[in-house]
């Protein structure tokens, strides 16, 4: 046993000793190569993403700035539509306030009634 003993002990203290720190610092290196590939590989992906977000957001931005153009003419159109509108109800209003004293005089009281409240009505709402 004891010759089995000094073998082993020759063994390691010869090429064997070089060949356990060889494999041990060669799995220590492969382990810090492998570990920096996968470190450039996950910032690579992050880089990646940050630029697909970059690219999304540019994207989204043109479609916001689109729209409130949009809304904006769309509510300059309807703000001239509305005067126009308020000045054809004033057009309308004169008229029939001219028409209501001969209304009176036929005898049409109710008719007359009947747009007073009317006026009145658009008076509120303008």
């Amino acid at each position: 046993m004891s010759g089995t003993m000094g073998s082993v002990a020759s063994v390691l203290t010869s090429g064997g000793v070089g060949a356990v720190v060889s494999g041990v610092v060669i799995a220590v290196i492969t382990a810090v190569s492998k570990r920096g590939s996968e470190r450039a590989t996950a910032a690579k992906s992050i880089a990646e993403a940050e630029q697909t977000d970059a690219g999304a957001a540019e994207i989204l931005t043109g479609i916001a700035a689109k729209m409130t153009a949009d809304i904006r003419q769309e509510n300059q159109s309807l703000r001239v539509e509305l005067r126009e509108l308020k000045g054809a109800v004033d057009d309308l209003t004169h008229a029939v306030e001219t028409a209501i004293p001969l209304l009176e005089q036929a005898g049409h009281v109710d008719a007359v009634s009947e747009i007073r409240t009317a006026r009145e009505h658009v008076r509120r709402v303008l």
